[in-house]
């Protein structure tokens, strides 16, 4: 099997750079994630507006970048699970 030399990125920061660049307002992203032995999982919160845009039609959106996940998790030995929340707006 042929590896690229290089630095891996956590998976954290790697799936928000691709989240970020899928929204509207980048800024407003933020991720937490919960890490076992095995297993790694990512929450990916984006304000209201954007939730459309990170799932997308179908959820295909989403469901490419749980892909990337998922491949990023094979070359560090870890499976790793997206989901998606709303970040809740302040009440005036």
């Amino acid at each position: 099997m042929l590896r690229r030399p290089g630095r891996v990125p956590t998976p954290e920061s790697y799936c928000l750079n691709i989240a970020k660049t899928i929204v509207g307002n980048p800024a407003g992203m933020k991720v937490a994630s919960v890490e076992g032995q095995n297993l790694i999982v990512i929450e990916l919160a984006a304000p209201p507006d954007d939730i459309g845009r990170l799932v997308g039609r179908d959820g295909r959106t989403i469901g490419a970048v749980r892909t990337l996940a998922e491949a990023l998790g094979a070359r560090i030995g870890k499976r790793i699970m997206v989901d998606v929340a709303s970040i809740a707006r302040p009440r005036a």
